[in-house]
């Protein structure tokens, strides 16, 4: 069994940059006013059980990670990734995955003993920072202090550290 984060972290990038571009100022598949700024972007993701990355945008004035993206599934906000949730299985059951992690490096994870959601996490938080940096998200109608989390549903990963996430989660630094 095999998971290519090389290739998902591409796809990753690829969606958000996607939803950026549709992103549109009247009708905001997440929690909050249609017409109001984006106040935070929660970049979240899952393995166990079904496997998928989301992106939802907050537009609540005073949005923080409160589990509100949770009851925000939709076709447009969700990106599937089924070999998550095969792999991760296979991997707590004690079978052996190799895991190619998104700069190259193969992983052989044998009984449990490598943790994917945090691969997973540092995987999509890469692509957040980077996206961050070249400026992507500058275009959102944004709040001044917009900020962006990556959060694993079951909260097994987080970031940034929850007491920075208002400060090294910042979009506009």
């Amino acid at each position: 069994m095999q998971l290519n984060l090389q290739t998902d972290r591409k796809k990753i990038r690829l969606y958000i940059e996607q939803r950026i571009r549709d992103y549109p100022d009247y009708v905001n598949e997440g929690p909050g006013d249609d017409e109001a700024p984006i106040s935070l972007i929660t970049a979240a993701y899952y393995a166990a059980q079904s496997g998928y990355f989301i992106l939802v945008f907050d537009t609540r004035p005073n949005a923080d990670p409160d589990g509100e993206w949770t009851i925000h599934h939709a076709e447009t906000t969700m990106l599937n990734f089924p070999k998550w949730a095969t792999v991760y299985d296979a991997v707590v059951d004690g079978k052996t995955a190799t895991i190619r992690t998104e700069d190259g490096a193969s992983i052989v994870a044998k009984n449990n003993d490598i943790d994917l959601d945090l691969i997973i996490g540092q995987t999509i938080t890469r692509v957040v920072e980077e996206l961050r940096a070249e400026g992507a998200f500058d275009s959102l109608p944004l709040a001044p202090r917009a900020f962006i989390v990556v959060e694993e549903f079951d909260g097994n990963y987080f970031w940034p550290d929850y007491k920075k996430r208002k400060t090294l989660g910042r979009i506009k630094r």
